[in-house]
Parts: C-alpha cells; structure tokens; sequence
C-alpha cells in the first residue's frame, strides 16, 4: 500500500514519531525523518524495498524547506510538538501551553511546505 510513496514524518527522532517512520519504510514508503534533536534507531525491515533518511530541521524555520519540497512527499505526518515538555497533568497546564501546541503543528513552515 506505501511501496513507491513518499512520506515526512516531523518528530520522528523517537517515540510515536520514530514508530510511524519505521512502519511506514517497513511497508515500502521511502521516509524522510525530520527533527530537530539526535535520532533513534532508523532500523526497520527493508524487505519492503522502503527507505529512511534523516534530516536535522527544527520545523519552525524555513531555512530547509525548499530540501523537503524537492523530495516531493505524498505524506505528511506533523508529529512534532514535545518539545513543549508539559509539567504535571493536562488539567495543570496553563492554556497557553496548548496554543503553543496548536501554533507549532498548524502554522510552520512545515505544514505550508505544499502550498
């Protein structure tokens, strides 16, 4: 179903983000992982024919953005938005922690990079 798309997952240094990555070139896709910390483990089951390759980018700048539109991607997967590092419970946390959330995955440079 992925083999011969291409698919960026931002955040995909680890966790949810490195799961989806791995998954994705595990079925075919060929992946370009995006973060702005070290990554993970990139091993994943290659048999598919898929690919990753990483890309050191903190999505909030547009310095790298015309690298990833030549990649030319069918997918995108904005998983970014640890960063935040929320202290305590969800209920804790001031609102103004959520709208950094929200600003960071809906309005960078890396959710505009298609249009």
């Amino acid at each position: 179903m992925l083999a011969g798309r291409r698919a960026v997952v931002t955040g995909g240094a680890g966790g949810i983000g490195a799961a989806i990555a791995r998954t994705f070139a595990s079925h075919g896709a060929d992946v370009l992982v995006v973060d702005n910390t070290q990554l993970g483990s990139l091993e994943f089951d290659a048999e598919a024919g898929g690919s990753l390759t990483a890309l050191d980018w903190d999505v909030r700048e547009s310095s790298v953005l015309p690298d990833v539109c030549r990649f030319n991607p069918d997918v995108l997967v904005n998983n970014v938005g640890h960063f935040l590092q929320p202290q305590g419970s969800f209920v804790e946390n001031a609102p103004s922690l959520w709208d950094e959330l929200h600003e960071e995955d809906l309005s960078t440079p890396a959710c505009r990079f298609g249009g």
